[in-house]
């Protein structure tokens, strides 16, 4: 893995993190403020998280209700409180307990998935 730009040394909360008006990419860990390096975006990349979510889904749908569900394209999770570490992850899977307690409008998933793919 790449290494990340570390910003200011002040531990910080998920909200404030939402709360920050550039709109950058930024991951939180144990609540230190990180840009990570981006996968430079392509068609390989692309590509490889749609297979991916294909086959999770297909396996997904075998399961007996309820099923959970599979997320892709950056979702956000909290999945350490206190300090908080959220970050995005390119394709999870997560279980239905953690579905049903997160409301399907939400700007970020609490908890960890049971699964997360990173594509580099």
């Amino acid at each position: 893995m790449t290494a990340a730009a570390t910003l200011p040394l002040e531990l910080i909360t998920t909200e404030e993190l939402l709360a920050m008006p550039d709109g950058m990419d930024r991951d939180l860990i144990r609540g230190r403020l990180r840009e990570p390096s981006m996968t430079r975006r392509n068609r390989l990349h692309s590509r490889t998280e749609a297979i991916i979510t294909r086959i999770l889904d297909a396996w997904r749908v075998t399961r007996p209700q309820p099923q959970g569900e599979v997320v892709v394209g950056e979702a956000g999770f909290r999945i350490l409180k206190n300090p908080d570490t959220t970050v995005g992850i390119d394709v999870a899977y997560i279980s239905p307990e953690m579905a049903a307690a997160n409301p399907i409008d939400t700007l970020l998933i609490d908890g960890p998935p049971v699964l997360a793919v990173e594509i580099l």
